[in-house]
């Protein structure tokens, strides 16, 4: 169990970061495959005794997708490095503050007496690989003229490995419900 500070922005975990590069590695992979399939038909073409030309043009051909499979593979990897150290998450005295953002950051603060609910969703891959995201939902009341009107939001907070996501959600649902009662008390 992750103990959070208040006060300190967390990253997202080494998990997640590990997804985040096979996630942006998917079309260096399918450049690489194809590389393959490109020198077993070069070496196909070569024992057949064909043209000895289009044997060496596909080898050709296949060395400059290999080559592309490496460059995609290094984009790849820098995006996924980028997304995941521009994401981060803090809880201070009265919010929740989640960062996010490659080019331009957002940053999204939630007060803890708006939260109605907590809770982690995962996908049957993302518990195999011990991930998570957590899902605040929010409730805020504006006075209208015609009564009280209640706007329900979500905010899904940046995928996560499982323990950081399991102390998030513990601490804003503690944090929500202290809020909730102080709220109480003063009405």
């Amino acid at each position: 169990m992750t103990i959070l500070q208040r006060g300190e922005y967390y990253g997202l975990g080494k998990k997640t970061l590990w997804l985040f590069i096979f996630q942006n590695s998917i079309s260096a992979l399918a450049f690489f495959l194809f590389a393959v399939i490109l020198f077993l038909i070069q070496g196909l073409i070569t024992t057949s005794q064909t043209s000895g030309g289009i044997a060496s043009l596909v080898g050709t051909i296949g060395g400059i997708v290999l080559v592309l499979a490496l460059f995609a593979e290094i984009v790849g990897i820098i995006i996924a490095r980028l997304k995941y150290s521009v994401s981060r998450i803090m809880l201070d005295e009265s919010s929740i503050h989640i960062i996010r953002g490659i080019l331009s950051k957002t940053e999204t603060v939630i007060p803890y007496r708006h939260i109605k609910s907590v809770e982690i969703k995962q996908s049957l891959t993302y518990r195999m690989l011990g991930v998570g995201h957590v899902v605040v939902t929010t409730l805020i009341t504006e006075i209208e003229q015609a009564g009280d009107v209640e706007d329900k939001n979500e905010e899904v907070i940046p995928l996560m490995d499982y323990p950081l996501a399991m102390a998030i959600s513990q601490e804003l649902s503690q944090k929500s419900q202290v809020e909730h009662l102080r709220m109480i008390n003063v009405k």
